[in-house]
């Protein structure tokens, strides 16, 4: 159980992270309304690989759970407000925990940065990068920012609170951990959707991986920014998870960070459809070696609307690689088969057969919406 400091330990230090945050516009007890990692070690940046299926990387998932909106809180906020309990995740920096607000009952989530695990420059400013990005981020399929708080020891950065489970978990739950293409587009689209966003605003994930995405009542989240950057065309850094990584950011070549994204929705994508990763190895110096050449075979059961799909997004071409926009456009998510037992099981609760095949694909159709969440019932064996 979280003991909350002494109030005498909330008093505002003028710390190097305070004068940083400072400079950004931000205080310590909240933010004000939006206007507008290192390289990681290599064992920070190490992940588990299986051959033959799905397996969670060691970089662990971050937060995990709401769907409400934050606001900035009052100059007179301090951590003794909160009760923070439960550890949802962890990560380079620090700790993920869930924060209860003692008055309310609102549920945040709290990610924890140690001072003392930030003593070096550039992690400051990595985390302040991270703090300054999030904060001017407002989609349905991003984590809302909700204010920043430092104590004498840490900086705590509240962010809404997700209750569902993350990506790698939802498919675990599934058989083969993989989703029919109808569930899984419905799902896939918010993911890239929150990208398109990200990059219309200059902004690039660069850990875009199944633990970083957070799945509630079948709505999407992105949810960790520590690697994100914004307004750089091109970069150097080495950051990520192995498994996602494109062949020029392995190559240790200057890349562009919104390309990366891209090859990392096609990693994901293979993954979701498939319930393995397009690259395996248990060696990450074999499985770079693999990601270099570009070669993946896709399974015979996967359509070929997400065959071209994938191998858009996986081209080891940079420069020839679908964008986000690309994406969304692409035919996969207009032209598909209607799953027809999906279908009767609408009419027989009461929708009008006439029309009914067409309106479904129809995506501004309210029919559309409830039969992607017929299909997603449907994979999780909840039809009769």
């Amino acid at each position: 159980m979280y003991k909350p400091l002494k109030p005498k330990d909330y008093t505002l230090n003028k710390s190097p992270i305070t004068r940083a945050l400072t400079r950004l516009g931000i205080t310590t007890s909240g933010f004000k309304t939006p206007t507008c990692r290192n390289k990681l070690s290599r064992n920070e940046n190490q992940s588990s690989f299986n051959n033959k299926s799905l397996n969670k990387s060691t970089i662990p998932s971050g937060l995990r759970e709401n769907s409400r909106s934050i606001t900035p809180t009052l100059q007179n906020d301090n951590l003794l407000q909160y009760e923070i309990t439960e550890t949802l995740g962890k990560g380079a920096y620090g700790l993920v925990k869930l924060a209860v607000c003692k008055t309310s009952g609102e549920k945040f989530a709290v990610k924890i940065y140690e001072k003392s695990r930030l003593t070096d420059p550039v992690k400051r400013a990595n985390v302040n990068r991270e703090i300054s990005i999030l904060k001017n981020l407002i989609h349905n399929n991003i984590i809302s920012f909700g204010k920043m708080v430092e104590s004498q020891d840490c900086v705590y950065l509240f962010t809404e609170f997700v209750p569902g489970c993350s990506l790698y978990s939802y498919l675990v739950k599934h058989p083969g951990k993989k989703l029919c293409e109808n569930a899984c587009k419905l799902l896939f689209k918010q993911i890239v959707s929150a990208i398109h966003y990200c990059h219309n605003q200059k902004v690039s994930h660069r850990d875009i991986k199944l633990e970083n995405i957070l799945i509630n009542n079948d709505q999407v989240k992105m949810i960790d920014f520590g690697f994100a950057i914004a307004n750089q065309q091109k970069c150097r850094t080495f950051c990520g998870t192995p498994s996602y990584m494109a062949p020029e950011l392995v190559n240790r070549e200057e890349y562009s960070p919104f390309a990366v994204d891209i090859w990392a929705l096609g990693v994901l994508l293979y993954a979701m459809l498939s319930g393995k990763f397009p690259f395996h190895e248990k060696i990450e110096s074999s499985l770079y070696a693999t990601i270099r050449t570009g070669r993946f075979e896709v399974p015979n059961f996967i359509s070929d609307n997400a065959k071209e799909l994938i191998c858009s997004m996986l081209c080891v071409n940079w420069e020839k690689r679908a964008s986000a926009e690309q994406v969304l456009k692409h035919k996969w998510f207009i032209e598909e088969p209607v799953d027809k037992s999906v279908i009767r099981y609408m009419i027989k609760l009461g929708h009008d057969p006439k029309g009914i095949d067409e309106a479904v694909l129809d995506k501004t159709s309210y029919l559309s919406v409830i039969y992607d969440r017929m299909c997603l019932r449907k994979q999780r064996g909840e039809l009769s």
